[in-house]
């Protein structure tokens, strides 16, 4: 006995069960009487079971027909269960997201864009972890994340490992901007320009990854020599202590939106406009969730309103 049979056959057989009658059926199902009659006798040979008891009058379900009705039923209501929550994860409105960022990201960026995609999104578990370079790679690389969220100059070269792969959420201008304590000589500055801040020392950032490689290239290319006070890893470390007047820090747009603003004031710097991407980090070869998507679809939204 072959017991291969498709939702197709189901399908067949509870609307034959359901009206019982070959005509109508069939008219429903929009086949031929005689390929209906063919399709529900192929189904019983499998199953080795007789489904319907006919004559010239009446069609009607046998004992295990009617067992069989109610377990095709319940087959097709799972299946149209299963294909609906498919969708709905490739839509991202069901399923998980499980992501990586680095700490500046995590407390600035990501937040908003986070809560955003979890009110649209209700149904979707998130697992986070807010790392470092290193560990970002790990949870990759490891299955504990899907993806991380990255950003640079554009062509930066990140020296990933070679079985990683980068896809571009989208390419913003940014304005860079300076922060210092409340009540800095600064905050009186109508408009600053890079040769303003000569005379105040620099909190700086080392140079090990997207934020780290942007402080360098643009402190080397203003064209201005700034005296370093602290050279620090993570962005929020030198905000906090610039908020405490241990110098001024340098910092793209983005950085500063969700940070609060009482405990560091800040203002563009004129003429400092650079070109900057933030992107998916993921495993080469792999595709991106419904749930990523939208999340980089809400990112895209919320940095070019």
């Amino acid at each position: 006995m072959d017991e291969q049979f498709s939702t197709k056959d189901l399908q067949t057989f509870v609307e034959l069960a359901n009206s019982a009658s070959f005509t109508l059926a069939a008219e429903n199902l929009h086949v031929t009487q005689s390929a209906l009659s063919k399709r529900i006798a192929d189904l019983e040979l499998k199953l080795g079971v007789k489904l319907f008891d006919r004559t010239t009058r009446r069609l009607h379900l046998t004992v295990e027909g009617r067992e069989f009705r109610e377990m095709a039923e319940a087959i097709l209501e799972q299946v149209r269960r299963s294909v609906s929550d498919l969708r709905q994860m490739a839509k991202g409105e069901r399923g998980r997201l499980w992501m990586t960022a680095a700490p500046h990201l995590s407390s600035t960026l990501i937040p908003p864009v986070l809560a955003t995609f979890s009110e649209r999104n209700p149904m979707v578990q998130i697992e986070y972890y807010d790392c470092r370079r290193k560990d970002m790679i790990r949870y990759i690389r490891t299955g504990s994340a899907e993806f991380g969220i990255i950003g640079g100059m554009i062509g930066q070269d990140h020296n990933f490992p070679a079985e990683f792969e980068t896809t571009r959420i989208l390419q913003v201008e940014q304005q860079m901007s300076v922060g210092f304590s409340p009540g800095h000589p600064l905050e009186e500055a109508d408009v600053i320009r890079w040769e303003d801040l000569t005379p105040y020392k620099l909190i700086s950032l080392r140079s090990t990854g997207g934020l780290g490689h942007m402080y360098k290239v643009v402190t080397q290319n203003m064209q201005v020599d700034l005296q370093k006070a602290i050279e620090v890893s993570i962005i929020t470390t030198a905000m906090g202590m610039a908020s405490n007047g241990l110098g001024i820090v340098i910092f793209p747009s983005y950085v500063v939106e969700n940070f609060d603003s009482r405990r560091l004031t800040h203002r563009a710097i004129h003429g400092s406009r650079l070109d900057y991407e933030f992107a998916f980090l993921h495993l080469e070869g792999h595709s991106l969730s419904g749930a990523a998507t939208s999340f980089g679809e809400i990112m895209r939204q919320r940095l070019t309103r």
